[in-house]
């Protein structure tokens, strides 16, 4: 039975040469505004329903870049804060960024 198994050809995987329009345009959506948002913020906190928000893209040894995430109330004491590291990882510091944005805002909708 295992030798039969070798003697299988491999399979391959083909796919479309190029993907569907409406994804195309998505992706190219999602890219800009990833990359206009994290240049907005330039790494400052953001105020966002009474909470500060302070999404950090921090670089990898192995290149990626983890989005982590500070949220806390703009009246309370900072001890009280909530940390998130390495909610995702990302090939690009501003996707990284709007990540940790997106997620803070999601945090902060559900928490109130």
């Amino acid at each position: 039975m295992i030798g039969s198994l070798a003697r299988l050809p491999r399979l391959r995987l083909f796919l479309p040469a190029d993907p569907p329009v409406d994804t195309m345009r998505l992706a190219s959506l999602a890219t800009h505004m990833g990359r206009n948002i994290a240049k907005i913020m330039n790494r400052q906190a953001i105020q966002y329903k009474g909470y500060e928000v302070a999404p950090v893209a921090q670089q990898l040894p192995n290149g990626l870049f983890a989005a982590n995430l500070t949220i806390g109330k703009t009246t309370a004491d900072p001890s009280r804060a909530h940390s998130f590291d390495a909610l995702d990882y990302f090939f690009d510091e501003e996707h990284a960024v709007a990540y940790a944005f997106r997620w803070g805002r999601m945090w902060i909708d559900n928490h109130q």
